[in-house]
């Protein structure tokens, strides 16, 4: 991603696809409070594969001690100098000017952004507090015990402590990255167990197509929520209330503490969001929250204990959404 470094404090800007310099402090991307600077005062953008840098300001701006002419976008390189105004205090060096990429970005510390991928454990795979990622919609989902929301571009987070920013580029050029095809298939999921219940393999079905996902410790987690769906139905309950847990019962159940369900779940939507990504409108719903409770989406299943079927569950349209006559 584009970098501009301080020559003074060196403070670090990590610039956005559209980013805009100023001293207005809610339209401002990278906010100057010295009064030569102008309410918006320049903006930089990505476009055809180059930065490129436009000035509004009442002062100038000036690259590599030459003044910009007002309006006019001009092309950034590596190594340039930037200065908004006349204060040395606002001299920037162009550190990097790679393209920009989604990612996280750290507004009170000086850690480097982190880059995501269309699926991510946060802060790391091993103690992850939250998963972000993307749907086959192009949108981004944030997940922590307490919620699952939507995320757009600029939205805050906080992670392990500390604020971040994500960053969603938007290129202008004359063709805009789609988003992916989302099939129209709802995966079919099927869980086989050991006997002694040691081991739990996890295989999802499209049709006549077969992924297998191996044995998980956190399989075993999602096989437990699709057994309290099936007893529902069997008690003919409405599929609006079927499944529901309460996560601390669940955990206990489990032999585990409510933080390392937590991860299990997180680190079970990740790998089935990797394994098919073009299937995550569906698989995003693997797992349901709502307050204090989770149950396992509305996904048709079996389950195997050795060679014996234990149960088939095939998710009927709930009550309130049956017509009438």
């Amino acid at each position: 991603m584009g970098i501009l470094i301080n020559k003074k404090t060196g403070g670090r800007v990590v610039l956005r696809s559209q980013h805009v310099v100023g001293r207005n402090a809610l339209r401002s991307d990278t906010v100057l409070s010295d009064p030569d600077i102008s309410l918006l005062h320049a903006l930089l953008r990505w476009q055809d594969r180059h930065w490129f840098i436009a000035d509004y300001g009442r002062n100038g701006t000036f690259l590599d001690g030459r003044q910009l002419v007002k309006g006019q976008w001009t092309l950034l390189s590596a190594n340039q100098h930037l200065r908004f105004g006349v204060s040395p205090r606002n001299l920037w060096y162009v550190a990097d000017v790679a393209a920009p990429v989604t990612a996280l970005i750290p507004l009170d510390t000086d850690d480097g952004l982190i880059e995501l991928a269309s699926s991510n454990l946060l802060p790391n795979e091993e103690a992850p507090e939250m998963v972000l990622y993307q749907t086959a919609a192009a949108q981004w989902r944030l997940e922590t015990p307490d919620e699952v929301r939507v995320l757009d571009d600029g939205d805050t987070l906080c992670l392990s402590g500390k604020t971040y920013q994500l960053s969603i580029p938007y290129l202008v050029d004359d063709t805009q990255p789609s988003a992916r095809y989302a099939p129209e298939t709802t995966p079919y999921l099927n869980f086989v167990l050991s006997l002694d219940e040691e081991h739990t393999r996890m295989m999802l079905q499209y049709g006549s197509e077969s992924v297998d996902l191996g044995v998980r410790e956190h399989h075993y987690c999602l096989v437990t929520l699709a057994r309290k769906r099936l007893r529902d139905m069997q008690l003919n309950l409405d599929i609006s209330a079927q499944g529901w847990i309460d996560c601390a019962e669940l955990a206990k159940s489990l032999g585990i503490d409510p933080t390392h369900l937590n991860i299990q779940i997180f680190r079970a939507r990740n790998q089935l969001l990797k394994v098919s990504p073009d299937h995550s409108n569906h698989l995003v719903n693997i797992v349901e929250r709502r307050r204090g409770s989770i149950r396992l989406g509305a996904f048709a299943f079996d389950i195997m204990r050795g060679s014996v079927i234990e149960g088939h569950y095939e998710p009927a349209p709930a009550l309130g959404m049956l017509g009438h006559e």
